[in-house]
């Protein structure tokens, strides 16, 4: 039987991609900031329940995204990402409106109470933020793209280029409105933007889920050659044990950790997405600690928001260079060169500590941090395509979902390490750890992804060995092997040194 023709031919109308992409991340981001300055207002600007929240939230991240995205997999997508909408949708609206009547009624004798439950909101919250992404960025983007490389590499970096300028615009609006209203008034504003948010989001979902038939199919078991080849593997054990009659719900947890962690090793870009994992323990990055350096060592706030600006700009211009690099180099060489501009730009800044004065340092940090953003988000988007183009539609959303619970540890772990290194004065040991850490990661990449390369340059990992059994099961079944050969197509093997046009 015949493949229809648009199961080969990538997404043509990504306006809506990107419209309903904006109406998502920007939500995200008024959340993001809006929730931190209401429990700034309700707590008198404590600094212990937003702390918490952001615990609560990054390690609800680490212990639920690896068995969220096992579940993605086997759920129909269009669902799936409904259900994370409406959970999304109902978390923010209870969070503003506790905010809104905790700033209008504040003595209320269960305002603590009430005080305490918007961290559990925000974990909430922040899974639902994560599934959607997840669900939409890691896997419908793959199946629209039809295996079309050029397709995927320019769709990517018009999605960054968004998130770099929402990055910029979100945090403004939000300011104003917290400038122009009162505390109550703002919860109102917000909630009555995420209402209008979730209701477009929506609308774009089951749009484009209803104009691309090829998203209602799911490849739930993986091609025979990649499939475990005895029952000696890690997955393969840890299955046996899950299904023990008397197994704990401890028990039942670990067992399904070690086979996420299994799937993960195996699936052809650990090494990449291990290393960029790696860069989320740094504090080389404009945040929170960084800013307090700064501010202690006698920058203003306006040039410090100067700065941040125009490390959004920097970041923008790693994203719109992307897809041309891409196209000269190849993915592999464009991913190499900026994690290696990044790592030669933020070993010069920790460095400074030892070398320069301290007048010199605060300069030498600032701009050394701004131009090594580009090779960031360069990077940024050359390992999500990697993995992207990699990891088998069977267990797609399993290994995101423990990608993302590993992004989600290193960053608890840097913010573990600043609180036993609080004194600002004490700031070179976290950038020496960041150094430490961005170069681990250049050399897992290099070293690592180059190994994976090793079949004559190809991909990270070869399926040209599936293709005789995807082609022999099309022909005992045909409908069910044009749904699974259009899935995979984006994990075939190609030339990452070869230079594709767009």
């Amino acid at each position: 039987m015949e493949i229809e023709s648009a199961s080969f031919e990538p997404y043509q109308f990504r306006a809506k991609l990107y419209v309903m992409h904006l109406c998502f991340v920007f939500t995200s981001r008024m959340w993001d900031m809006g929730i931190v300055f209401l429990l700034a207002d309700l707590t008198d600007n404590s600094m212990g329940v937003v702390a918490l929240a952001g615990l609560l939230t990054n390690l609800s991240i680490v212990l639920f995204m690896p068995r969220l995205g096992a579940l993605l997999d086997r759920t129909n997508r269009l669902v799936a990402s409904e259900v994370a909408l409406g959970v999304k949708f109902l978390t923010l609206t209870t969070a503003y409106a506790v905010c809104a009547y905790l700033a209008h009624d504040s003595h209320d004798p269960a305002h603590e109470y009430l005080v305490y439950l918007l961290p559990v909101l925000c974990a909430i919250a922040g899974l639902s933020f994560n599934t959607i992404s997840q669900s939409v960025e890691k896997d419908w983007i793959v199946v629209l793209s039809a295996g079309d490389s050029a397709w995927l590499s320019l769709t990517n970096s018009v999605l960054t280029q968004i998130d770099s300028a929402v990055n910029s615009v979100a945090p403004a609006v939000t300011g104003f409105i917290f400038l122009a209203c009162s505390q109550t008034e703002s919860a109102l504003v917000l909630l009555g933007a995420n209402l209008v948010a979730s209701a477009l989001l929506y609308f774009f979902l089951r749009d484009l889920y209803a104009s691309w038939p090829a998203l209602a199919r799911r490849s739930r078991d993986p091609p025979p050659s990649v499939k475990a080849p005895s029952i000696t593997t890690a997955s393969n054990k840890a299955a046996i044990a899950a299904d023990a009659p008397g197994t704990s719900s401890a028990s039942l947890f670990a067992c399904c950790s070690l086979r996420d962690y299994d799937d993960f090793r195996q699936s052809g870009c650990a090494s990449a997405m291990v290393a960029y994992a790696f860069l989320f323990l740094t504090v080389l990055n404009f945040g929170s600690l960084m800013t307090v350096y700064l501010r202690s060592a006698g920058l203003s706030d306006g040039w410090i928001g100067l700065a941040r600006g125009v490390g959004a700009f920097t970041g923008l211009l790693g994203a719109v260079v992307f897809p041309f690099v891409n196209s000269c180099f190849g993915l592999y060489a464009t991913s190499a060169m900026a994690i290696a501009l990044q790592n030669v730009l933020v070993v010069a800044a920790a460095l400074s500590f030892f070398v320069c004065p301290p007048h010199v340092v605060v300069a030498v940090l600032i701009f050394a941090v701004l131009f090594s953003r580009t090779g960031l988000w360069m990077f940024d988007l050359g390992v999500r395509q990697i993995a992207q183009e990699t990891i088998p539609a069977h267990c797609r959303g399993k290994v995101n979902g423990q990608w993302r619970s590993m992004t989600a540890f290193f960053e608890m772990a840097s913010y573990a390490l600043a609180l036993l290194v609080r004194d600002a004065r004490h700031f070179w040991v976290l950038t020496t750890v960041s150094a430490a850490m961005v170069t681990a990661a250049a050399l897992l990449f290099v070293v690592g992804s180059g190994r994976g390369r090793g079949d004559g340059g190809r991909g990270y990992r070869s399926v040209d060995d599936e293709a005789p059994a995807l082609e022999s099961e099309t022909s005992q079944h045909d409908t069910k092997s044009a749904g699974i050969r259009s899935e995979c197509l984006p994990t075939r093997s190609y030339d990452m040194s070869t230079p594709r046009n767009l």
